[in-house]
């Protein structure tokens, strides 16, 4: 059982052309014409393979706490793409930043993969808690890592096209939003709100809302009510 389901992944983008293609190339995913907000959707052959590249005109302040995984044969098509290289050698996997310093964690393979997200990565103060908390709103299983409590995650999220969602420990305050969310589909959101959700942002034609989960990330939240799964 879950409360919500997973729809798509939305990356906020001050150069929506410019990330628009960076992300079609680095998931393997077919960017389409802006829609009338100036934001654009990167499709693949299933239905989850969405991605929302939507315009963002707030000035970015301080690291945000969620990035993605990836991967990729090789990451030279990756800097050819508008990336730029930070570390390969302290961690198994390479890191890099996008076309707009966001974080991108690259595990290369010899040989390439229907679906190039690896997983969510969300640095949080409460990793098991959060992970708990959205292993019960995603009807996901939940691993916490007994010898290493910094770290939890859930694997597999139904519905998306990642393998899962990891936990970090991350001890220092939130000061903007994220950059990056998750949208989900829900009956209604006050169940959210219910088991410790609250409210960001609730426009007026109701089509969607910004929720935060208890350690403040943010999601969107598709209200669905009236129907069933």
């Amino acid at each position: 059982m879950y409360l919500a389901r997973y729809r798509e992944l939305i990356i906020d983008a001050y150069d929506v052309d410019r990330m628009s293609r960076f992300w079609a190339r680095a998931l393997g995913l077919q960017d389409s014409p802006p829609d009338e907000r100036g934001g654009v959707a990167l499709r693949g052959h299933d239905r989850e393979d969405l991605v929302w590249i939507q315009p963002l005109v707030a000035p970015r302040q301080e690291r945000r706490r969620i990035h993605l995984d990836v991967y990729a044969q090789n990451v030279v098509d990756l800097l050819d793409a508008g990336a730029d290289l930070v570390d390969q050698n302290s961690f198994p996997w390479d890191l890099l930043t996008d076309p707009e310093d966001r974080e991108v964690g690259v595990f290369v393979l010899e040989h390439d993969r229907p679906k190039r997200m690896y997983q969510l990565v969300i640095d949080s103060p409460h990793p098991e808690a959060n992970a708990a908390w959205w292993g019960k709103v995603l009807g996901a299983p939940v691993h916490p890592v007994p010898e290493d409590p910094t770290i939890a995650f859930v694997e597999p999220v139904p519905h998306a096209p990642f393998e899962s969602i990891l936990f970090a420990q991350e001890q220092s305050p939130k000061t903007c939003a994220n950059g990056i969310a998750i949208g989900v589909e829900v009956l209604d959101p006050d169940i959210l709100t219910l088991i410790g959700a609250s409210v960001v942002d609730q426009p007026d034609h109701r089509l969607w809302m910004v929720l935060a989960d208890p350690d403040g990330n943010e999601f969107y939240a598709y209200p669905r009510a009236g129907e069933t799964w």
